[in-house]
């Protein structure tokens, strides 16, 4: 869970229409949606603020002018560079929003890696505040910028589901991007184990990435990855998932990103099966909001045998993680320190 000394404390906003600039490659993100578009359409509603978005390349010195604050959603490019560079040369506040441990550098260093590493710097110790929602990423950026603000992502809610549909197959999910395999590799031969041991019983379904030993079978079938967030979060609705799994290794990337899986799960009314890593065990209570799970295949096969079987403590999972993330991850929490800061930063 987040520690309460980081989040902003102080939600009085100003009194002031402020315009904002949102910066953001794509508009099918879930970070575009969450953590941006929704929240400034939540305070323009209000009429607290009024907002233009567009991507680094189209921004011009008429656009910064015309703003209060750039609101920069995760672009490191060298277009994001340039917008800084006007920003500060206009005295316009640059916020940066950050959800992933770009300062991790990959197994194969490269050239490319390396600069887009310095950009990252650039952009983060530069920027007037930088807005994380993980506590181990907060710690990352505060080497780079004192300005740091720690706060929760929000999550969309689907209540109707927490009712689904029983034929007596218990359908177990997992969506993700590409190229997890690394994260599979000891929950693949768990898979392969409860197919073989409960047969027609059982069904799992991937969206994005898919375990190729997987698809062999019969009772697996794959979706492909869905970009646009809104759509995707109506296709998982209609999937009517028994239980979902999120396996993740633990190392210092892992540790900085954020707790989609569990957020998504719990708003989807589905029994989710965690990696017992930093991410989960800090709002996962385990039997109760989840279940978690050594990274070894044996623990992964008796987390899947478990939740079968037990049709009473996957409900009870269900709905306790559904309401411990309407409580913990509802917009106002993003959205107040979000206007929060805006309006110190025009003071």
């Amino acid at each position: 869970m987040v520690d309460e000394d980081y989040l902003l404390k102080d939600n009085k906003c100003s009194s002031r229409m402020i315009k904002i600039l949102l910066m953001s490659r794509g508009k099918s993100g879930i970070l575009y949606w969450l953590n941006g578009r929704y929240a400034l359409e939540y305070f323009e509603k209000q009429n607290r603020l009024s907002f233009i978005e567009r991507d680094p390349e189209e921004i011009t010195i008429k656009d910064i002018q015309a703003v209060d604050i750039i609101y920069n959603l995760r672009c490191i490019n060298q277009n994001a560079h340039t917008v800084l560079a006007m920003a500060k040369k206009l005295r316009k506040p640059f916020v940066y929003y950050l959800d992933d441990n770009f300062f991790v550098l990959p197994e194969h260093y490269t050239k490319y890696h390396r600069s887009r590493l310095n950009r990252m710097k650039a952009l983060i110790s530069q920027a007037d505040a930088v807005i994380v929602v993980s506590k181990y990423l907060f710690d990352v950026i505060k080497q780079y910028n004192q300005n740091v603000v720690l706060s929760r992502s929000q999550q969309i809610f689907f209540d109707d589901l927490l009712e689904k549909r029983k034929d007596g197959t218990v359908v177990i999910g997992h969506m993700s991007t590409l190229g997890r395999e690394k994260h599979f590799t000891f929950v693949t031969p768990a898979i392969e184990r409860i197919i073989n041991e409960f047969g027609d019983h059982v069904k799992f379904e991937f969206i994005g990435y898919k375990p190729a030993e997987l698809l062999k079978y019969k009772n697996v079938r794959h979706f492909d990855f869905i970009r646009n967030y809104l759509k995707f979060s109506e296709f998982l609705s209609k999937r009517y998932w028994d239980i979902g799994i999120a396996p993740l290794q633990d190392n210092s990337m892992t540790r900085c990103k954020t707790n989609n899986k569990f957020r998504e799960f719990g708003g989807h009314g589905i029994c989710g099966i965690y990696s017992r890593i930093p991410i989960y065990t800090d709002c996962v209570k385990h039997r109760d909001t989840g279940y978690l799970a050594e990274n070894n295949e044996d623990a992964w096969y008796e987390a899947m045998k478990e939740l079968i079987i037990n049709v009473e403590l996957r409900r009870h999972i269900v709905n306790a993680a559904h309401q411990y993330v309407k409580e913990n991850y509802k917009k106002e929490i993003f959205y107040n320190d979000l206007m929060d800061l805006f309006s110190r930063l025009v003071q």
